[in-house]
């Protein structure tokens, strides 16, 4: 029995701890990737003003919206630098892989080119984070309807 004691503690404690790492984890995710969903709505937006004229976008709304994205980008830099510790590795190597597929060539993309690729990166991975952050939730057995 006490070996019973023992291992049921032990189990016990790893699943705690993993719920709780979990817990610290989830706002962290959370506000990346609602910032990101922000942003995704953003570029959602610029579409179609660059739709209906692409001239007049880039010469008077995409600063603005630019201003709004780095707003986001601001509270999600602020969010990883408190919380990367916690965060899985995938998630961070992830989210850096975004950064990269983001960034544009000042010297050789116009702004055009730039839009496409900002928008095209955070279409492509917004979803992948997501898929991610769900991959790693724990849920107690008593929150699952047909447990294993």
């Amino acid at each position: 029995t006490v070996l019973a004691v023992v291992i049921a503690n032990r189990l016990s404690y790893a699943r705690t701890y993993k719920e709780k790492l979990w817990d610290l984890k989830r706002p962290a995710y959370g506000l990346i990737l609602s910032e990101l969903a922000a942003i995704e709505q953003i570029c959602n937006t610029a579409d179609e003003y660059i739709q209906e004229d692409q001239g007049r976008y880039f010469e008077s709304v995409a600063e603005k919206h630019n201003a709004k994205i780095a707003k986001h980008f601001e509270a999600i830099n602020k969010r990883i630098a408190d919380d990367y510790l916690i965060m899985s590795e995938d998630f961070n190597a992830l989210y850096d892989e975004l950064m990269k597929k983001m960034a544009g060539d000042p010297f050789n993309d116009d702004t055009s080119k730039e839009h496409e690729k900002f928008t095209a990166a955070v279409r492509k991975y917004r979803p992948l984070l997501i898929a991610l952050a769900r991959s790693e939730m724990i849920l107690p057995k008593r929150w699952l309807l047909f447990p294993t």
